[in-house]
């Protein structure tokens, strides 16, 4: 049996302490940068945007990106929900807007801008929905994922309607989030209803259930709705679906922030539904718009 050479195995030696380095480097280099829309040259924007589309000013911020949870939370938590589901983060407190503070240039075909205005848009309407305070009152958790599906699909519906200029970002987003969804293999019966008519709204698909909600539904209309679906199942063994992330997070008010939150909800109730504010036609946000020309060049 013939033995290796000193020299042969020194190149081997190396051949494999350079895969290993490579291997290494892949997995842990950080992302090469993009070029990206910071919020802070496009909030102002935004904030007038959102204030001549709803009639009334909103604060726009940036949203502290979540820490990764641990493994033990993980399993603490015994959901399917992954945080690698939620491209952006967005969210409101009921009385401000939260949006990532910075987005890819493009995105999904999509420019930047286009994509902040629709996160804005969404928050802003869920805002107008109550969405927040509504939510608080879900009997459940599954009842209150009900009622977020619900509150979405009416955002949606409304933004189609109202500001069809958002629509080609809106397809873009639904598409993406669909793409996120997690396997709905070991899913129970709570959640496999839930995440069916998820991925029916995301895929654009007309179910008996959505159909049933209306085009215009209150917040009120949207909880009732959710908990009689939410009815169906036992709530109890409940584990939890993935958001649909670009309907974002609803975060506890922080009334030490001085943001009148009283003022703003006096002049909304969860009774309203999305039909307000009332225009003779709906908003064109598309490019050459009278709305958007006035924020260019960013929007």
């Amino acid at each position: 049996m013939s033995v290796a050479e000193p020299e042969e195995l020194i190149i081997e030696g190396a051949h494999l302490a350079t895969r290993a380095v490579r291997g290494v480097w892949r997995r842990y280099a950080p992302p090469a940068s993009i070029e990206t829309v910071p919020l802070s040259e496009v909030r102002l924007r935004l904030e007038l945007f959102v204030t001549a589309l709803f009639r009334y000013p909103i604060q726009i911020t940036g949203f502290e990106p979540p820490s990764k949870a641990t493994w033990l939370a993980r399993i603490a938590r015994g959901s399917p929900y992954d945080t690698r589901r939620e491209p952006f983060v967005c969210g409101t407190d009921g009385d401000r807007i939260f949006l990532p503070k910075a987005v890819p240039l493009a995105w999904a075909g999509q420019d930047g801008a286009a994509l902040y205005r629709l996160l804005a848009v969404h928050q802003a309407a869920r805002i107008r929905h109550c969405t927040v305070s509504v939510a608080a009152r879900a009997a459940s958790a599954l009842a209150r994922d009900w009622f977020l599906l619900a509150t979405t699909a009416t955002v949606d519906g409304w933004i189609a309607r109202e500001a069809p200029g958002l629509r080609p970002v809106l397809t873009a987003a639904r598409a993406d989030a669909l793409s996120r969804r997690p396997r709905s293999n070991n899913m129970g019966t709570g959640e496999h209803a839930l995440e069916s008519e998820v991925r029916a709204l995301l895929a654009q698909q007309a179910t008996p259930a959505l159909s049933s909600l209306g085009d215009d539904a209150s917040g009120v209309a949207c909880l009732a709705w959710a908990e009689r679906m939410a009815a169906e199942a036992d709530a109890d063994r409940y584990r939890g679906v993935a958001p649909i992330w670009y309907g974002g997070k609803l975060i506890a008010a922080d009334n030490s922030c001085g943001c009148n939150i009283r003022n703003r909800m006096s002049r909304m109730t969860p009774m309203d539904g999305m039909q307000s504010p009332k225009r003779s036609r709906p908003v064109t946000v598309a490019s050459g718009s009278s709305i958007e020309s006035a924020f260019s060049p960013l929007l």
